[in-house]
């Protein structure tokens, strides 16, 4: 029997079936964030808004009783709660309190089984606190001139950030200050001049706005009479002075010297010479210093400005019998007379000379002031509407002497018609190159030639180019280049490639003893009046090429963990974004990088260059010392905040440290290889630790340079020298031939340390049980730390200065004596560091009980050996997650050397008695110094 059903009821199961039940469990699938987004709040403070999300299921339905997880990634803030569960709306929220350094705090908010979404807030510097010095302090100035540095002052919130936008006033108690009102920049820093009006120890004093304190410079100022005038070319002689004695002299130069020559002879004893213009020179900050161990010392300044300037003689130790003499040569001058060009027509004449001496004359001149040698004129083409002007002569070579003008002529004549053609220049370059090609070229690295062909007429003629490539006078290749343009031109535009024949060359054609052969319509497609001429070199003989072999740069990278736990970007995926810009930059045939296990470092970068940065260069370049020294070590950072200090090298040593920033990765660390390199900075855009010798105005390129990866000329009128901090950058033909030059110098083809002050050491080397000796020397002090037996190679100084680390046995006997001269760093005028790795058996086997530290005007420091620490559990390892907490008693250990002890690596210099480690490994291995030596031990890592 069929039951039939009343229609309502059917419907009414039928809509229970297809609808879910609302109180049945939804399934989380998004995590939308609805509040609280990229706020903005000082640090250390509660943000105005909660973080506010919503948990939907695939079906957009809120989602009650969903455990959601909060955790700060960076930044180093806090949230109210680790974790919370969405309410009866489908929404949680959390109450966050940003870090307590300024820049970008991250949030991860995450659901089991949802991808997780981030959150972002900016953190601000607070109010401002405290007002500290930076540099400037405790100068020593001559009444009515400018003291040699600036006053800079840094205005800190309660956390020690920086804060920018504070105006700071400058109250100088005698004498002038400029500005007098100063507002701090992005770092937190303002600066002022100061110049003194009387004699005697001054202050002045800096206050904030808002600051309560104030911070009091001081200075001692000497009178006028405490310099003595010198003559030129006279000497004072029978000078004398006690150990660590100060005598200022001074001589006015005129406006067309070419040359001043400072020299010292006598003795017995050692006095170190420091030139200056226009300000009295320190041991950190000068134009020139000679500090021979002898008093025999001399400073060369070519082309030195005009005015006065002052020459600092310090008595390392007490001398006497001192001869002193200052001398300036007038230059020579040259009187161009430019003739047989239309009215309004300029000329083009380039003229090069000594020490890189470069200009363009478009007229009738005379130049003055010349350094005496030769000068090589090259007078090229001119046009006037359809008539082409041709120079007689197209070259000359101009000697010029001391004090005796030279005559110099050169006429243009209207070209008679017919077409010539013929090869005024030609070269090859690899990244920048003058046009009389003297910058050597790398071996095995790729290269651009390009040939300057031409013709004396307007022509739709277009010729190609023959190249002839021989290896030792035998021929081994030829290439024939098509015409670049549908015209020939009159004369060549280096600024184009649309004006130049050009091919590339591999590095394999590019070898010692390379020479080549250019010749112009080498089938004599084009009727010629001379077919004669279209050769380079014009004799038909191949031009012998400067080649030089350079080793390859081995580099590391290494991963800075921060104690705010942020780590540099850099991986074995990403290692070739960093290297890019210096691969192409510098004279290198390649560099050979690897990426090193990450680095625990203590402390958190502020934005401020200051002693944390310092400590962590130091640390470095110890791990370079202790580990390979042959390679050059980068510390790569991921700073806490979006402005402020980018990078920071030894100048001539092979260590630096710079951010991860994506757009500016790999210029940072360029730059600061510049300075590994020995490069100071180039003065644009306001550096510190200026290259007198630059020889462009302005921090700009002398000549063009070439980029290899997009076969563009990179120009040198819009382009700065990557060691001034303008953009856009390249690298003059100054910087790269320096680099060339300080690498060629460096001993061993892995690239040993350079010649000049570096650690000795060479590759190949046996490793030896040697003591880590390190530390910095500032104005405000020295710093020994404590040191370690570790095998290494051993590394010491390869000369003497004006510090020096000695050690005493029990006894009382002196083992250890080592003089140097520390590295400095870039902008850190008068901050040196120093590591040497020194063989126990050159200390007849065992270490020291006491170092000391002779900081040369600066203090001493000394370390000795402490109580030896007890057992193993005084250092106690504890893991948490992929990181490890180490805690151990710092009044006894303030440092530990941690190694991974399956690598070996070391990955902390841990200090403060508590760390954290970024390693997976069971144990730890941990060199615990007592101040001179040190003990090892395995710790076993706990859970």
């Amino acid at each position: 029997m069929r039951v039939i059903r009343p229609v309502g009821v059917i419907l009414s199961a039928v809509l229970l079936l297809s609808c879910s039940d609302p109180s049945a469990p939804r399934t989380p699938a998004s995590i939308i964030v609805t509040a609280g987004a990229d706020q903005t709040g000082a640090v250390t403070e509660l943000l105005a808004h909660p973080v506010v999300v919503e948990v939907k299921d695939l079906d957009g339905n809120l989602v009650r009783g969903a455990s959601v997880t909060w955790t700060v990634t960076s930044g180093g803030g806090t949230v109210s709660t680790p974790g919370s569960t969405t309410d009866g709306s489908g929404r949680a929220q959390v109450q966050w309190t940003v870090g307590s350094v300024p820049g970008q705090n991250r949030m991860r908010v995450a659901v089991d089984g949802v991808a997780p979404v981030v959150v972002t807030a900016m953190a601000l510097a607070g109010p401002p606190a405290f007002v500290s010095i930076v540099s400037g302090n405790d100068q020593t100035g001559l009444q009515d001139l400018p003291l040699g540095d600036g006053l800079v002052v840094a205005v800190h919130d309660a956390h020690g950030n920086g804060v920018p936008n504070i105006p700071v006033s400058f109250t100088a108690g005698v004498g002038m200050v400029i500005p007098a009102i100063n507002t701090t920049d992005v770092n937190g820093a303002a600066g002022a001049r100061w110049t003194p009006s009387a004699a005697g120890e001054q202050t002045l004093t800096a206050s904030a706005s808002g600051v309560s304190g104030q911070v009091v410079f001081t200075a001692m100022v000497l009178p006028a009479s405490a310099v003595t005038q010198l003559q030129n070319d006279t000497a004072v002689s029978g000078i004398s002075a006690a150990g660590g004695e100060d005598r200022y002299y001074r001589i006015t130069v005129p406006s067309n010297a070419a040359r001043l020559n400072i020299t010292m002879t006598g003795g017995p004893g050692d006095a170190d010479l420091y030139v200056r213009q226009a300000r009295l020179p320190t041991a950190a900050v000068n134009d020139c210093q000679s500090t021979s161990p002898t008093a025999t010392e001399e400073c060369i300044v070519l082309l030195p400005d005009a005015g006065d300037w002052y020459l600092l003689v310090n008595a390392f130790t007490a001398y006497s019998n001192l001869t002193l003499r200052a001398s300036y040569v007038i230059g020579g001058s040259m009187v161009i007379d430019v003739s047989g060009l239309p009215q309004g027509t300029g000329s083009d004449i380039r003229i090069r000379g000594p020490n890189r001496f470069e200009r363009h004359i478009t007229a009738s001149t005379v130049l003055t002031g010349l350094i005496p040698g030769t000068y090589a004129l090259t007078t090229n083409f001119v046009t006037d509407g359809t008539s082409v002007y041709v120079p007689t002569p197209e070259m000359q070579d101009v000697n010029v002497a001391w004090d005796s003008p030279s005559n110099v002529s050169v006429v243009y004549a209207q070209s008679a018609g017919g077409l010539n053609l013929d090869i005024p220049l030609a070269y090859i370059t690899q990244a920048v190159q003058r046009q009389d090609g003297s910058i050597p070229l790398v071996a095995g690295r790729d290269g651009l030639l390009r040939v300057f062909a031409r013709g004396n007429a307007i022509s739709s003629d277009v010729p190609s180019v023959r190249a002839r490539i021989y290896h030792a006078g035998a021929l081994v290749e030829t290439i024939t280049i098509p015409a670049p343009a549908t015209t020939v031109p009159i004369n060549h535009d280096e600024g184009t490639l649309a004006s130049t024949w050009n091919v590339s060359l591999p590095g394999s054609l590019i070898q010692p003893g390379m020479s080549m052969l250019i010749d112009v319509d080498p089938d004599n497609d084009v009727t010629e009046t001379d077919e004669t001429d279209n050769h380079f070199p014009e004799s038909g003989t191949p031009l012998a090429l400067t080649v030089r072999a350079a080793a390859i740069l081995h580099a590391r990278l290494v991963p800075v963990v921060q104690s705010n736990g942020t780590q540099g970007d850099v991986t074995t995926a990403n290692m070739d974004t960093y290297v890019t810009d210096a691969q192409a930059l510098y004279p290198l045939p390649g560099i050979d990088v690897d990426v090193r296990a990450p680095y625990a470092f203590t402390g958190v970068l502020p934005s401020l260059y200051d002693s944390v940065w310092v400590r962590l260069l130091s640390e470095v370049n110890a791990l370079r010392v202790a580990e390979d020294q042959q390679r050059y070590y980068y510390g790569v950072i991921k700073p806490a905040y979006s402005q402020g200090g980018t990078g920071l090298g030894y100048i001539g040593q092979r260590a630096a440290i710079g951010v991860d920033w994506t757009d500016w990765r790999a210029l940072t660390l360029a730059h600061e290889w510049g300075h590994n390199f020995g490069r100071l900075h180039v003065d644009c855009g306001g550096p510190s630790v200026i290259d007198q010798n630059y020889p462009y105005e302005g921090g700009r390129m002398g000549h063009h340079g070439y980029d290899m990866r997009t076969n563009q000329i990179v120009n040198n009128q819009s382009h700065y020298d990557l060691m001034s901090y303008c953009r856009p950058i390249w690298s003059s033909d100054y910087t790269y031939e320096a680099v060339l030059f300080f690498r060629g110098t460096q001993a061993g083809a892995a690239g040993g340390m350079a010649n000049t002050g570096a650690a000795s050491s060479r590759a190949g080397a046996s490793a030896e049980r040697t003591l880590l000796v390190w530390g910095r020397i500032s104005p405000e002090g020295v710093v020994l730390e404590p040191s370690f037996e570790i095998t290494a190679q051993p590394a010491l100084p390869r000369a003497a200065g004006p510090y020096r680390v000695t050690g005493t046995n029990a006894q009382g006997t002196r083992i250890l004596d080592v003089p140097f001269d520390a590295y400095e760093i870039d902008h850190m005028p008068g901050v040196r560091l120093f590591a040497y790795a020194i063989p126990l058996s050159a200390m007849g086997g065992s270490a020291p009980v006491e170092i000391r530290l002779h900081g040369a005007g600066s203090g001493d420091a000394v370390r000795r050996r402490i109580p030896a620490a007890g057992a193993g559990d005084d250092v106690r390892a504890i893991r948490d997650g992929d990181r490890v907490r180490l805690q151990w008693n710092a009044e006894r250990m303030p440092v530990l050397m941690v190694r991974d002890e399956r690598s070996g690596e070391i990955i902390s210099f841990a200090r403060g008695g508590d760390a954290q480690l970024t390693t997976t490994a069971a144990e730890v291995e941990i060199n615990m110094s007592d101040g001179v030596t040190s003990t090892v031990r395995r710790i076993p890592v706990r859970r």
